[in-house]
């Protein structure tokens, strides 16, 4: 019977996509929180570690740069490795939250997840 060989580079790139994920979904609220004037970034560069406080229009651009890097890099490693991304990591990568009690969203889900396997990113 024939079977499916993982690769170790489809497996690094499910791993870089998850952190990916995961740091998209803490800039994404950060970007969506309202009433905020200021961020609390902590600098880490080599031992040396720096709390620094910044506005949050001036932080809003740094975090919209990191998330566009994050998501051009996201989409088509997942692409490339056939992997394939539910409909949350979509809401995730668009940083659209869809309320979990509106009708039809699971299906919406399961339709979003279809066209990412056919490669069907919506952008290009």
């Amino acid at each position: 019977m024939a079977k499916i060989i993982k690769t170790d580079t489809q497996e690094q790139a499910l791993r870089i996509i998850n952190n990916n994920l995961r740091t998209l979904a803490g800039v994404n609220s950060l970007l969506n929180s309202e009433g905020e004037e200021s961020y609390g970034i902590t600098v880490t560069a080599g031992k040396q570690r720096v709390f620094v406080l910044i506005e949050k229009s001036f932080g809003d651009e740094i975090l919209q740069d990191i998330r566009r890097k994050l998501v051009k890099e996201t989409k088509p490693l997942a692409r490339k490795n056939a992997i394939v991304l539910d409909g949350n990591d979509i809401s995730i990568l668009d940083n659209q939250y869809q309320d979990k009690e509106s009708p039809g969203s699971e299906k919406q889900d399961q339709e979003a997840a279809s066209s990412i396997l056919a490669g069907d990113w919506g952008d290009t």
